[in-house]
């Protein structure tokens, strides 16, 4: 899992050479889907699988093998090698395209955008409940423990 599309396309610059015809390299950063498809097709060309499988979780879901990986990829093979290693460390594996190594990656993008919103809204809801006189601590807590009973609620 790298920070950014520049550091992965550095990365991948440096290994890409080194590894030997089927391989495999899963990709769990969050970037862009045209860099998972720019390097799927280097990749490709090396004869080395690439799978994108950005994740959904904090470091400490990942320690607690709750994390969820969105999959995207254009290499059957590699695509059914990832699996048992991402399940390793995660409770999930959702394939989302066999034609498509961006696939993942878009839907990582729907779920940030979902979260930043969900984020977002909480923060309005609050300020409304507070401007009004209540306490935002117990508006929320009542919320995320029934209609909104889940993880971005509750974080």
């Amino acid at each position: 899992m790298l920070p950014n599309d520049e550091v992965l396309k550095i990365v991948s610059q440096d290994i890409v050479p080194t590894l030997s015809p089927g391989a495999l390299h899963i990709s769990c950063s969050t970037v862009a889907p045209s860099t998972s498809r720019a390097l799927a097709s280097v990749h490709a060309a090396k004869a080395v699988g690439y799978v994108g499988a950005p994740v959904f979780a904090r470091p400490e879901g990942v320690e607690k093998k709750q994390a969820f990986f969105v999959v995207g990829g254009t290499d059957v093979r590699a695509m059914k090698a990832a699996k048992p290693v991402l399940l390793a460390t995660g409770s999930d594996v959702f394939e989302f395209s066999r034609r498509d190594a961006g696939a993942g990656n878009v839907v990582k993008l729907c779920g940030n955008f979902l979260i930043a919103s969900a984020m977002e809204s909480i923060g309005e809801a609050l300020a409304l409940a507070e401007n009004q006189g209540l306490n935002r601590v117990k508006v929320m807590s009542m919320l995320s423990n029934t209609i909104f009973d889940c993880l971005i609620y509750k974080g």
